[in-house]
């Protein structure tokens, strides 16, 4: 993660509590430092793309997800996936009724 949003530890949190995965902080740029990331690979700088990632980005910090919210977000998780049944299943109804 880069950018502005990457400045609040808030929001870096919550990005990886909601989605349960770590979130790398990355120092610099993100669009000049993925130029030279292509760049390199382009010019064969390095073995494959992995290697010009692992050798040209430098990472400040790794934020990991809170364990203790994990059932939390789990739950809404599932909300959502009900709610998403329920409104495919008004989509369903209503086509009937546009005749």
């Amino acid at each position: 993660m880069t950018g502005g949003a990457a400045q609040s530890n808030l929001v870096v949190e919550q990005h990886s509590n909601i989605t349960g995965l770590r979130v790398v902080l990355r120092e610099g740029d993100a669009v000049l430092g993925g130029a030279a990331v292509i760049a390199a690979s382009a010019s064969k700088l390095y073995d494959d793309f992995a290697q010009c990632m692992t050798k040209l980005n430098r990472f400040q910090k790794v934020v990991h997800p809170q364990k203790e919210f994990e059932a939390y977000h789990d739950a809404k998780y599932r909300v959502f996936q009900k709610m998403y049944e329920d409104q495919m299943s008004y989509r369903d109804i209503m086509k009937g009724s546009a005749n």
